[in-house]
């Protein structure tokens, strides 16, 4: 499993990869939690294009995250999912709730500086 996390326009973008499962989850999900719940953070993109695998515990750790974004008034932005990950996403009837990418430069541009490394 590898988590970057990088910031554009003060905006965090978090590029998840390899396999989002019940081992993998909690500690991802600690990271995402203490990003979203910092102040001032209410748009969360996360990219999903190198996710291999995803099961349960990896929706519910995106619909967490969202409940609490949810809660400010804000949104998470599913980028560029991967096939694994658009067929998690409808088995939970969910492909509707999450914003599918986000519009402008934001979207478009995938630079930013690194502020946490890839997790193997």
């Amino acid at each position: 499993m590898s988590l970057e996390v990088y910031w554009d326009e003060h905006r965090p973008v978090v590029e998840l990869g390899g396999v989002l499962d019940r081992e993998s989850v909690p500690g991802i999900r600690k990271v995402l939690l203490r990003l979203v719940k910092a102040k001032g953070i209410k748009d969360l993109r996360i990219d999903l294009a190198e996710v291999d695998r995803m099961d349960t515990s990896g929706v519910a750790m995106l619909v967490e995250v969202l409940r609490v974004l949810s809660a400010r008034k804000g949104k998470v932005h599913l980028t560029n999912p991967s096939e694994a990950a658009t067929r998690m996403i409808r088995l939970a009837r969910l492909n509707g709730v999450f914003e599918q990418g986000a519009s402008g430069a934001w979207a478009a541009s995938g630079a930013g500086q690194a502020v946490r490394d890839s997790r193997g």
